[in-house]
């Protein structure tokens, strides 16, 4: 449940005086919009009371589903949250409130801060398995790399409508321009988050289920951490993450009595997963590194970063772009096989006379590990 989220606790009166403080001496600063031209973009308001970001604090509603992070991305005020308000425009339920970055001066007042800190160790408390009040840092490599992960499973979900599409794209950019602020700010939660993704791109050991029990997460942690010094190159990493999630498929195929001699039937087995990750990449370079290619990883990751502040976290001209590339690329891939996977995700095909060589090597170190 939402707990201190609800407002009960003195922590959480203090909480909800810091926004009603925040709410009545906020400067009144001017954010730039590249949709229209105005200081102030006027559709993203809250959807209970109305208000803007440029009145009150806002953000969206999220839960936890499974060992996922799930979000309606629909705007909603501080002021609403700590009245109560907890269920989304379609009547849903959820349980904790993460404000959204939008722009810096929106994400620069106390009362967005303690939102934060309150609503992200609360959350991370509340996940599944959890073993109590986590730290700061290890609650946000908890919620956000969950949070993003679930989000991008339902922008790449074909059965979504154009709206809700938009809603998660925009409330995915500000998790990632939230997570990414977080990383640049605060040194201790950067060096934990690359010394997590070396080890996994470095050791195999570090790469086992007992070390990394989900690796879309420290996959996500990749993404953010894009360009950060330390964070292993793409090769490097991606080599390690698509040999591992290979070696615990074949548990899987088996369940699903896939034949793992058969190269066709193994690449229609892993579908999904593959379409995951190369969506992923799809998104980083388009959404987040997108606008300064040929530079290195950190100067296009600064490039996003200032795109995503000067459009509010909307980036409207991206959505269209990455759901059009990702159609093309599904349709190539699909079409190429084996071959065409590994070039799309920027890795050399595993170096073996053929991919049925290839399989059966995957199951014979699967059954080792």
């Amino acid at each position: 449940g939402g707990g201190r989220g609800r407002g009960g606790g003195d922590r959480a009166q203090v909480v909800t005086a810091l926004w009603r403080l925040a709410k009545v001496h906020a400067p009144k600063l001017a954010c730039p919009d590249v949709q229209g031209g105005g200081a102030v973009d006027a559709n993203i308001r809250c959807y209970n009371l109305g208000v803007g970001y440029m009145e009150d604090v806002l953000g969206v509603l999220v839960r936890w589903e499974g060992n996922r992070i799930v979000s309606p991305c629909e705007m909603l005020c501080a002021e609403a949250w700590a009245a109560g308000a907890r269920q989304s425009t379609t009547k849903d339920v959820f349980t904790h409130y993460l404000p959204a970055w939008i722009n810096p001066e929106h994400a620069a007042s106390a009362a967005w801060r303690a939102l934060l800190e309150e609503n992200v160790v609360a959350l991370a408390g509340a996940a599944p398995r959890s073993a109590g009040r986590p730290t700061w840092d290890d609650a946000v490599l908890e919620v956000y790399p969950r949070a993003l992960n679930g989000l991008l499973c339902d922008l790449f979900d074909d059965k979504v409508g154009k709206a809700a599409a938009i809603a998660q794209f925009e409330g995915f950019v500000n998790l990632w321009r939230t997570f990414r602020a977080l990383l640049e700010a605060e040194a201790g939660l950067r060096g934990k988050l690359v010394r997590r993704v070396a080890a996994f791109a470095r050791e195999e050991a570090a790469r086992h289920k007992d070390a990394t029990p989900d690796i879309g997460m420290v996959l996500a942690m990749f993404i953010a951490g894009t360009g950060l010094p330390g964070m292993p190159a793409d090769a490097e990493f991606l080599h390690g993450y698509a040999e591992e999630s290979f070696l615990r498929g074949v548990m899987w195929w088996r369940r699903e009595d896939v034949d793992v001699k058969d190269p066709t039937a193994v690449f229609k087995a892993t579908e999904i997963g593959r379409c995951l990750l190369m969506f992923q990449l799809l998104a980083r370079d388009i959404l987040l590194l997108g606008g300064a290619e040929g530079a290195a990883p950190a100067a296009r990751a600064a490039a996003g970063v200032a795109a995503m502040d000067a459009s509010n976290c909307t980036l409207p001209d991206r959505l269209e772009k990455l759901l059009a590339a990702w159609k093309a690329v599904r349709g190539k891939v699909a079409e190429g096989g084996w071959k065409a996977y590994f070039l799309q995700v920027g890795i050399p095909k595993p170096a073996h006379p053929s991919s049925a060589a290839w399989l059966a090597d995957v199951v014979r170190r699967s059954e080792t590990k």
